[in-house]
């Protein structure tokens, strides 16, 4: 930056001249909001995509086996659920 005088002998400072910016600011904050929405999209997409053939099984088992068929099914899921919990937690613990 570089000062000017004043008529009173106050100087004060003069921004240079600036370079083109290679982005515009729209197409600056069209690209922020699509690193937004993918770091919101990829975690949920993420966690949804293994899940789809759960629910098929699920309805499969279901039809096949009822009700009751349905609840052992959910009910080995949680203790395999609870299993891989349990391993996650001893190994930390020995880490």
């Amino acid at each position: 930056m570089h000062g000017t005088r004043l008529a009173d002998g106050v100087s004060r400072a003069v921004p240079e001249p600036i370079a083109p910016m290679p982005i515009r600011p729209l197409s600056a904050l069209t690209a922020l909001l699509h690193v937004y929405i993918a770091l919101r999209l990829v975690p949920a997409l993420a966690v949804l995509t293994p899940a789809w053939p759960l629910a098929l099984v699920a309805l499969a088992v279901s039809a096949r086996f009822g009700l009751f068929g349905l609840g052992i099914y959910l009910l080995s899921g949680g203790i395999c659920t609870l299993a891989a919990l349990a391993i996650n937690r001893a190994i930390e613990a020995r880490d």
